[in-house]
């Protein structure tokens, strides 16, 4: 009986024909299963072996965890996707926001450069004005030297032009001691009105008045700085800028046009 003609019988091991449907000896079907059926009970028979059944599990364990975790990482691939698509999308573009809006933001943007400036244009002023009063001081000194050594007058004379000097010696001495005790100047810029188109800084604290006017010569200069802050107000659709304690009081001064 050739092996093509012939069955095992997985039961008893006889030998039957290719064409019998039960072992002649004991039998059991000889009917081959589908490839499923087969794979499953070949599955099963391995699962079952002795020394081997633990390992087994741990590796489909295994196997199917990494499944998982990669069907997970695929989809959490693509609902950051959708995410970062639909954040982009509803991101509005320049274009689409209002120009007030703009320049409200511009405005808190350079904040901490105006509070430099602030600073900068503060310990200039404060210089200059302790130059401007020293040399006051040194000119009322030089008056009340020269009456006193002056031989054509008499001392009733003298002493009438000390008593002239007295409210310039005050002035200047209590310039001197407001001077020492003024508190750092501050810049803030804000919009003069709501929606409005006019940038106001305003010019507060010590030495306000020496500030705003140096700011105003600093703006009226055209250095590069200045241009290139003129610039970016223009960009943003400002029309002119106000420098002062007030925007009543303050010199207003308006953004020309390029040629």
């Amino acid at each position: 009986m050739t092996k093509e003609s012939s069955v095992k019988c997985p039961q008893c091991s006889l030998v039957n024909f290719a064409t019998a449907e039960s072992c002649q000896r004991c039998g059991n079907s000889l009917e081959k299963p589908n490839a499923l059926e087969e794979a499953r009970m070949l599955g099963e028979k391995q699962l079952e072996a002795p020394g081997t059944s633990a390992k087994r599990r741990v590796l489909m364990l295994g196997i199917g965890v990494a499944v998982l975790l990669g069907l997970a990482f695929v989809l959490g691939a693509i609902h950051l996707s959708r995410g970062r698509l639909q954040a982009k999308a509803s991101s509005p573009s320049l274009e689409e926001i209002a120009p007030a809006t703009l320049r409200s933001e511009f405005v808190k943007q350079i904040k901490p450069q105006t509070d430099k400036l602030a600073t900068d244009l503060f310990v200039l002023c404060r210089e200059a004005e302790k130059q401007r009063l020293d040399g006051e001081a040194e000119r009322l000194s030089r008056v009340m030297r020269e009456n006193d050594n002056d031989p054509t007058k008499s001392e009733g004379d003298k002493f009438r032009t000390l008593i002239s000097l007295k409210p310039e010696v005050s002035a200047v001495q209590e310039e001197m001691n407001a001077l020492k005790d003024a508190s750092q100047t501050k810049i803030n810029p804000q919009l003069a009105g709501p929606n409005s188109d006019v940038l106001f800084y305003n010019v507060t604290g010590g030495l306000a008045r020496n500030v705003s006017q140096r700011f105003v010569h600093w703006w009226e200069a055209g250095s590069a700085d200045q241009q290139k802050m003129v610039g970016d107000l223009r960009r943003l659709g400002f029309k002119a800028v106000i420098i002062g304690n007030s925007i009543a009081d303050g010199q207003y001064l308006r953004l020309a046009n390029k040629e």
